[in-house]
């Protein structure tokens, strides 16, 4: 054991009157540090980026309307998205809401002072100093935000306003029960389907349901209700490039849709997903 062993140290916590150790093994994973400092690509939807997006659809009409199929499509809009290299820093898992920047600033200025105390150039004292500082700091804030919270309980009048508060702590998140067995998973996505299991034949046709093909108006409702922000499936496109499409556009991706309706198969990239299952 002791072989993969690379860097062995006590760490720099000034929560706590007790150092941890910090111990670096060799393995497959690599450092979280080196992790942490990697970079990215990310699409970027700002009014620039939107900007940029709108541009290069307005550019490239004639090779828009040229397209055949959704894949084709797909891999247009992609390409038409503003794309910017971000350095990948640290989440914020398990970070508190009271955690601000003074926070942050004070607690580098004790674990500066620590060092320098391990060193032998600074007293203990300045170190405990600069300890208790962000300990009070920090304590303060918590205190200010649960006496805020108190004040803002207090003022709630109406159950409508009972539930934003509970909903704005739980940030658009539901807890999901674990007790669901695999008759009730069937039950739930047939209902989704139709009443059936399945709607793939073939090699990947599509049925459909011999009624009229998808109007423009029912594609336009559903892309009102797409929510911004959101992660990208494996086909890397955001909500944002939909709400945000030119008209020609829109009308490829509706003919696209009721190619697949009328049983031109299902699109490759579509049978693609990836599936979190969480448990709470």
């Amino acid at each position: 054991m002791w072989e993969r062993v690379e860097r062995f140290k006590v760490g720099e916590a000034v929560e706590s009157d007790h150092q941890p150790l910090e111990v670096e093994v060799k393995g497959v994973g690599g450092r979280r540090r080196a992790e942490l400092g990697s970079k990215f690509i990310r699409t970027d939807w700002s009014e620039e980026g939107v900007a940029f997006y709108r541009g290069n659809l307005d550019t490239w009409q004639q090779r828009i309307q040229e397209i055949n199929g959704l894949e084709e499509l797909t891999q247009v809009v992609r390409e038409a998205t503003l794309k910017r290299e971000c350095v990948r820093r640290g989440d914020k898992v398990g970070r508190n809401d009271w955690y601000d920047g003074e926070c942050k600033k004070a607690k580098r200025e004790a674990r500066r002072r620590l060092r320098l105390w391990r060193r032998g150039k600074i007293g203990v004292d300045r170190y405990r100093e600069a300890r208790r500082e962000y300990r009070e700091l920090c304590s303060g804030k918590k205190t200010e935000l649960r006496e805020k919270e108190a004040a803002e309980i207090r003022g709630i009048t109406r159950e409508g306003e009972v539930w934003r508060y509970l909903k704005k702590g739980k940030k658009g998140r539901e807890m999901i029960t674990s007790e669901i067995h695999m008759t009730e998973w069937k039950s739930y996505f047939m209902g989704l389907l139709g009443g059936v299991e399945t709607r793939l034949t073939g090699l990947g046709g599509y049925e459909g349901d011999g009624g009229e093909e998808i109007a423009e108006e029912e594609m336009e409702a559903v892309l009102r209700r797409l929510k911004k922000g959101k992660a990208p499936g494996e086909d890397g496109i955001h909500n944002e490039a939909w709400l945000e499409a030119s008209r020609v556009v829109r009308v490829k991706l509706l003919e696209g849709m009721n190619i697949v309706w009328r049983g031109g198969g299902i699109p490759e990239g579509w049978k693609v997903g990836v599936i979190c299952p969480v448990y709470i």
